[in-house]
């Protein structure tokens, strides 16, 4: 619990929050904070909701280096980043360190480039989306490795690459509702 607490201290730190989103994350027990939930047995944080508001100009957060501030975070199962700035960085390595992760939502996060192979690392990832953001390039092989995926919002790929994805997710055995445009 202390790694936790400390790991999402720093997140708080590395972030620049205009609307004061991580205002409550000052006490000793981070399950007491907003937008943190908790397993009531063990303390761990299972979910982090950390949404920002489209309404809003002001209600997001600026997301810059967060690589080292999510590690210890490992039984995390919820992470919704939506609606924050990443500035057109890449999706951070920590995500795929978060073997835990059911589901992940980095929709209309101003990240770019190429999907990285570690979101392949996700194998009990159920939900997924990558919407509205600026990827290019192919997608990575090891989406072959998300056996657990049901549903995969869509983000714009090339014909290519819809082929590809749309193949991977023929042998994904659990697989009920994908979908890619």
């Amino acid at each position: 619990m202390d790694n936790e607490l400390q790991s999402l201290y720093l997140f708080k730190k590395s972030v620049f929050d205009p609307s004061g989103m991580l205002a409550t994350w000052t006490c000793t027990s981070c399950c007491l904070w907003e937008r943190v939930w908790c397993d009531g047995i063990t303390e761990n944080d299972k979910s982090l909701y950390l949404r920002g508001r489209i309404s809003s100009r002001h209600d997001f957060l600026v997301i810059n280096d967060v690589d080292t501030s999510f590690v210890a975070l490992k039984e995390l199962q919820y992470l919704n980043l939506r609606w924050n700035d990443f500035q057109g960085s890449l999706i951070p390595q920590f995500i795929g360190s978060l073997k835990q992760l059911q589901h992940l939502n980095l929709s209309t996060t101003s990240l770019s480039g190429v999907l990285p192979d570690f979101i392949g690392n996700l194998s009990n990832i159920k939900k997924l989306d990558l919407s509205y953001n600026f990827f290019e390039g192919r997608s990575p092989h090891s989406f072959q490795n998300l056996s657990s995926l049901s549903i995969m919002e869509p983000w714009k790929l090339s014909k290519h690459d819809a082929f590809f994805i749309r193949a991977s997710f023929i042998k994904l055995s659990s697989s009920s509702c994908i979908s890619v445009s």
